[in-house]
């Protein structure tokens, strides 16, 4: 039980540090950037591997690590904006309800049935999401694009990273542990970064405060711990993977939206709390189901 509650610590701060980045003026690109750097060598140094280019570049999962950490990375900077812009609780309800869209996946991928209770339960997620997302506080008579276009790119991107994880998982990770598989995901989403933080610097040259690094840092060591420990939970807690996941995903959304209650006086209305309620139990259906 301790790895599970860990792995729900260290993915709940990830949201708290984001919200941090924005009241202490912290460049997303450069913080981001800078995160998968640091996950990426925690992760080595965790697997007792030492990065190899040509296993890396050779191998037949090195395609899915590639396009895997292009979404890793796009995810991370929309779900930064969301956690500033929309809150915390939108934001863990819009990524947690997204294991709606690897189930469905599963049944055209692997031939996987889902029961009526699971089918009811993506009807409830996508409700939850809805709900969630509604701005409990409306302006001039309008929804802003960001309080819907944020939270549902979110739910979709990360749904499509779980899938393409599972597909790599299933097809191709034979020869290679999760632990250095996931450090070269974070490898792939750092260069992708560099990249792209090369680009913003030739478009428009920015200089780079230490803060940034340090903030950067203080993001990416629990952002691999938050999977690292998910990884623990599930190979040594005792408890099935049907159990694991659905107490996870339930501990990141109550947690999320008690620390922005508590920590950034967000405030949900009637309908967002109704959201909170529907996703939970839509998580519930969906793994039970």
């Amino acid at each position: 039980m301790i790895y599970l509650l860990l792995s729900i610590l260290f993915s709940t701060s990830l949201l708290v540090i984001f919200k941090f980045f924005e009241k202490n003026k912290i460049n997303n690109t450069t913080g981001i950037v800078v995160n998968y750097i640091t996950a990426a060598s925690t992760g080595f140094l965790m697997s007792g591997n030492i990065p190899d280019p040509a296993r890396m570049f050779a191998s037949s999962w090195s395609p899915w690590a590639l396009l895997i950490g292009s979404v890793f990375i796009s995810l991370f900077f929309i779900v930064a904006l969301s956690a500033q812009r929309n809150g915390m609780a939108i934001t863990s309800v819009a990524n947690k309800m997204s294991l709606v869209i690897p189930v469905i996946a599963a049944m055209f991928l692997y031939n996987e049935q889902l029961s009526l209770l699971g089918a009811g339960g993506i009807v409830l997620a996508l409700c939850g999401v809805i709900f969630t997302a509604i701005p409990s506080q409306q302006s001039g008579g309008g929804i802003a694009l960001a309080s819907w276009l944020f939270p549902a790119l979110i739910f979709f991107g990360s749904g499509i990273s779980d899938t393409l994880i599972k597909y790599a998982e299933t097809y191709h990770l034979q020869s290679v542990s999760r632990e250095y598989f996931t450090a070269v995901l974070f490898s792939a989403a750092g260069i992708w970064g560099l990249f792209y933080f090369i680009l913003q610097q030739i478009r428009n040259k920015f200089k780079v405060p230490a803060k940034d690094i340090l903030a950067g840092i203080a993001l990416g060591i629990p952002n691999y711990f938050s999977i690292h420990f998910l990884f623990l939970a599930l190979s040594e807690s005792g408890m099935n993977s049907s159990t694991v996941i659905p107490v996870n995903n339930i501990g990141i959304v109550v947690a999320s939206a008690l620390a922005g209650l508590l920590l950034f006086k967000e405030r949900y209305s009637l309908l967002n709390k109704v959201g909170l309620m529907l996703s939970i139990a839509a998580i519930l259906m969906i793994s039970f189901g």
